[in-house]
């Protein structure tokens, strides 16, 4: 079970990381 909530957090971390580029890229493409 504690892998299951590790592989979660991994994937989650992973998530923001890319919505941080994405948002990132949009702002200075609105820019």
């Amino acid at each position: 079970m504690l892998g299951v909530h590790k592989a979660m957090q991994s994937t989650a971390k992973s998530f923001v990381r890319f919505a941080h580029y994405a948002f990132s890229a949009i702002d200075s493409d609105v820019m």
